[in-house]
């Protein structure tokens, strides 16, 4: 009775795990959230990077590389966890892959960052650095929070799904360019 009741909550029936890998499972997770903070997160970035990403691949590119991107993160949470029945849910591998081609695609961009350290005098505003600070920035917490786990044990944190979002966008960023470098040179 307990293992049904437990399947019937909304988490394990959206979510992805080595429990529920049904074909819906694959994109339900990406729109499912634990919590507000969570939703609002993910939602913040995908905010701040998708009206560009849009520009650059049109809405139904953009809808593709969100997808893949989190299809590909899905992947590697089941990789990497090979024995969890925790389902993960959130969106955070498709918006990494969506950061890591942005970062990849534009990595010589100046992109403006806005920066604070305390309130008073001059230590808050907008700086303009390289798009490829974007990489480490995020790539070298997840990481190392993914070295750090102690197997079996979860933090609540699909790390192995934010890298493999990231790897998906940020190869398919250099697929792109070099495709499109290659094209361009031809047409020419």
């Amino acid at each position: 009775e307990y293992q049904e009741r437990v399947k019937q909550q909304t988490l394990f029936m959206l979510g992805l795990s080595h429990g529920n890998k049904q074909t819906f499972s694959w994109f339900t997770y990406q729109f499912s959230h634990m919590n507000l903070w969570h939703l609002f997160s993910n939602m913040l970035f995908l905010f701040l990077i998708g009206y560009s990403l849009e520009s650059l691949l049109g809405a139904v590119g953009f809808v593709m590389l969100y997808i893949f991107s989190g299809i590909a993160g899905g992947l590697f949470y089941l990789y990497f966890n090979p024995t969890t029945l925790i389902p993960m849910v959130g969106a955070s591998g498709a918006v990494s892959g969506l950061i890591s081609f942005y970062a990849f695609y534009y990595f010589r961009k100046n992109t403006r960052f806005y920066y604070f350290l305390s309130p008073s005098g001059n230590n808050f505003g907008h700086m303009y650095l390289p798009t490829f600070v974007i990489i480490p920035m995020y790539l070298v917490p997840d990481l190392a929070s993914f070295a750090a786990q102690i197997p079996g044990v979860s933090s609540g944190v699909a790390f192995s799904a934010h890298l493999g979002g990231a790897l998906f966008g940020g190869l398919l960023a250099f697929t792109l360019k070099a495709t499109m470098g290659t094209l361009l040179e031809e047409a020419a």
